[in-house]
């Protein structure tokens, strides 16, 4: 059932991203000059807020320790115009850890395993109508992964990573600055001496 939750996201996520490369591309945002305290000159937000939640996929050496996966993420920055934006972000991942047999008996191990992370992640819209956008964004920061199983509760791994995906934005509605957005992106956790820990979190939630 969560591989085909996760085909089903991936699948809606590439639909809408189809549609966008369809729809006739028009003025989304108050013509230049609407500047204020607030807003650019191209009339959008200065502020960037984010708020999401979704499923993750392990990638990788990864795939073998790692099952089930879900995320939340929340972040904040700075739009310079309609186009480039600069987002600091505060993330949280969780993967099922499957059960593993011990080396001194037959009984299995099962946990979790948790990654934190702070990364700064520049975000490019490519294509804008008056309702959708898609974007590229990516970045890298401070990640901390974490183990928590029946032998062991806690050792924890801080190591830098990276991470970069596409996505999309739908503007809720006309009279609100606030888009719903769905968005994949591939991350590398440069671990050590374990293996590298890769895994794409699925994200869907609301951007202002």
């Amino acid at each position: 059932m969560f591989v085909s939750t996760l085909r089903s996201c991936f699948y809606l996520l590439l639909a809408a991203f189809l549609c966008v490369l369809v729809l006739p591309a028009s003025a989304q945002l108050p013509p230049p000059g609407y500047n204020s305290h607030w807003r650019t000159a191209d009339g959008s937000e200065k502020l960037a807020l984010e708020f999401g939640g979704g499923w993750d996929l392990a990638m990788g050496a990864a795939r073998q320790s790692e099952t089930r996966g879900w995320n939340y993420m929340m972040g904040a920055g700075y739009n310079f115009n309609r186009h480039l934006a600069l987002l600091g972000e505060y993330g949280f991942n969780h993967f099922t850890v499957p059960p593993q047999p011990k080396l001194s008996d037959t009984i299995p191990i099962s946990g979790s395993l948790h990654i934190w992370s702070v990364t700064a992640d520049p975000k490019f819209q490519y294509f804008a109508t008056d309702r959708v956008g898609a974007y590229v964004i990516g970045g890298g920061g401070f990640y901390r992964t974490s183990n928590h199983s029946d032998a062991d509760n806690g050792e924890a791994n801080d190591a830098g990573g990276v991470n970069f995906g596409t996505g999309i934005a739908l503007k809720v509605s006309d009279n609100s600055d606030a888009k719903f957005y769905a968005e994949g992106r591939y991350t590398w956790i440069d671990n050590k001496p374990t293996p590298h820990t890769t895994y794409i979190p699925l994200t869907m939630g609301i951007r202002w």
